[in-house]
């Protein structure tokens, strides 16, 4: 079987339209789905969290719920509000960075993490305390 230079030329035109397409169509998806958070740390300015991700995650990717009430701590899910199409190998998760204005709390204000942590069904609950 052979193609001409045509044929071939307008197999790697479709080809490629349909990936370019189909990317662009990704990086606009927008989605509200609670991350799986592996680790996280408290800092000075903020709070570095470990989340699920094939390596190409960042802070815009991803937004706060907030939830507070007089008699408890602030409760906190981080939600990916756009996907994350890489496909490295992380198995503990992708370091993060969110200042505490990103974040929706005061610096010197304790809330709990409701999200689960890999492999976890429920809510893992972290205390997150100043």
């Amino acid at each position: 079987m052979t193609f001409s230079k045509r044929s071939l030329l307008m197999i790697i035109i479709f080809v490629l339209s349909f990936v370019f397409s189909r990317s662009a169509f990704a990086h606009t998806t927008t989605i509200y789905e609670v991350v799986e958070v592996s680790k996280y740390q408290r800092a000075p300015r903020g709070i570095w969290l470990w989340v699920s991700s094939g390596g190409c995650s960042d802070e815009s990717q991803f937004a706060f719920e907030i939830q507070r009430s007089q008699n408890q701590l602030t409760q906190v899910k981080v939600l990916r509000i756009k996907e994350d199409f890489c496909l490295r190998y992380m198995p503990r998760g992708q370091a993060i960075f969110f200042g505490y204005d990103d974040v929706g709390v005061a610096p010197n204000e304790n809330f709990v993490l409701l999200n689960p942590a890999p492999n976890q069904s429920s809510a893992n609950l972290f205390p997150v305390i100043h």
